[in-house]
C-alpha cells in the first residue's frame, strides 16, 4: 500500500511541477527527427539509397510522423528532472517507471477529453477504400484511426493503430487481421477488412523488401499464439507478453523472427514505448499500398 501511495503522489506531484502543455491538441512547432540509418541490416534492404527514396516517400505521406512526439518529449522531460538524463527506461527505479508512467496517463487523459470535441467536428463518419487483393500475409496495416485517445497519445494527424496479416486474404470479409484494439475490445483478436475500412481514415499497407529471407510463418505464427491476451495499458512496458496493445503486438511478432521493427529502439529516448510512427519509419519496410 505505501508502494502505491507514493507512486501516486510521485505521479501528482509530476503533473503539477513538470507537466508540459500536453493538454493542447494544438501541437506546438516540432522539430524534424533525422533518420540514422548507422545501425541498419544491410542483408534486408536492397539499398540505403532506396532506404532514403522509400523515407522520403512515407515522410511525403505522414510527415507528423517524422517529427518528435510529444509523448517521448514529455517522459524525457521527467526523466531529465529526476536527474536520468540519457537514460532508458529499463536503467531507472520501479518506483519512478510507474509515476512516470501513470502521469503520462493523465496527460493522455486531458489530451483525450479535447480530442474528443475535434472527433465530433471533424470526423464523424470514417471510410477508407483500401484493397485487399494488394495485401498478403505477414503484411502491417497502420491506419489513422481519429480515435481520441489514440489521438492523445500520438497526435491527430498521424498514424495510430497497426495490425498483421496472418493469411492473403482473398475478400474484405475474411478474418485474417490480427490486433488488440483497446479498451472497447481489450483482447486480441482476429478481425476483417471491413473493420478498418469502415471504421478508420486512411490505411498505409507496409511490407518486408525481402519477404524470402525471413520467417514469416514464425511471425504468423507468434501473433496467433497470443489470441485472447488482454490489453497492455503500461504503454512503457513493450517487453512483456502477458498483454498486448496493437503495436506492440507487430513489433514482437516481427522481433521474434529476427527483424526489429521499432525504428526508435536503439535511441536513448525509446523509453519502451512503440508507436504506429515508430514502426512506419522502419527502414525494413517500404509502402505497398494506401487508402484514398
Amino acid at each position: 500500500m505505501k508502494k502505491v501511495i507514493s507512486i501516486l503522489f510521485l505521479a501528482l506531484f509530476l503533473f503539477g511541477c513538470v507537466n508540459p502543455d500536453t493538454n493542447q491538441t494544438k501541437e506546438a512547432t516540432k522539430e524534424e527527427i533525422s533518420v540514422d540509418l548507422s545501425n541498419i541490416n544491410s542483408n534486408l534492404i536492397p539499398s540505403i539509397e532506396d532506404v532514403n527514396n522509400e523515407t522520403t516517400k512515407k515522410k511525403g505521406l505522414f510527415p507528423e510522423s517524422y517529427k518528435e512526439s510529444w509523448i517521448t518529449k514529455a517522459i524525457e522531460s521527467k526523466f531529465n528532472y529526476f536527474g536520468f538524463n540519457g537514460k532508458r527506461m529499463n536503467e531507472i527505479g520501479e518506483i519512478y517507471k510507474k509515476a512516470i508512467t501513470a502521469n503520462i496517463l493523465f496527460s493522455v487523459v486531458e489530451r483525450e477529453a479535447e480530442y474528443k470535441k475535434v472527433k465530433e467536428e471533424k470526423y464523424s463518419n470514417l471510410t477508407c477504400n483500401i484493397s485487399y487483393q494488394n495485401i498478403k500475409k505477414g503484411d502491417i496495416i497502420l491506419s489513422e484511426t481519429r480515435n481520441a485517445y489514440l489521438m492523445g497519445v500520438d497526435s491527430e494527424n498521424n498514424l495510430h493503430h497497426a495490425l498483421l496479416c496472418i493469411k492473403d486474404p482473398t475478400s474484405d470479409e475474411d478474418v485474417v487481421f490480427i490486433t488488440n484494439n483497446g479498451f472497447g475490445n481489450p483482447e486480441v483478436k482476429l478481425y476483417p477488412l471491413n473493420q478498418l475500412k469502415q471504421h478508420d481514415d486512411f490505411v498505409v499497407v507496409l511490407r518486408s523488401y525481402y519477404p524470402e529471407k525471413i520467417d514469416i510463418d514464425k511471425i504468423v505464427s507468434y501473433a496467433l499464439s497470443q489470441l485472447g491476451k488482454g490489453y497492455n495499458t503500461n504503454f512503457t512496458d513493450k517487453e512483456t507478453e502477458e498483454s498486448f496493445y496493437c503495436t506492440q503486438l507487430v513489433w514482437k511478432s516481427y522481433l521474434e523472427a529476427g527483424i526489429n521493427i521499432d525504428y526508435n529502439d536503439h535511441l536513448y529516448n525509446d523509453y519502451d514505448l512503440i508507436l504506429a510512427s515508430d514502426i512506419y519509419k522502419s527502414p525494413y519496410l517500404y509502402i505497398v499500398d494506401f487508402s484514398d
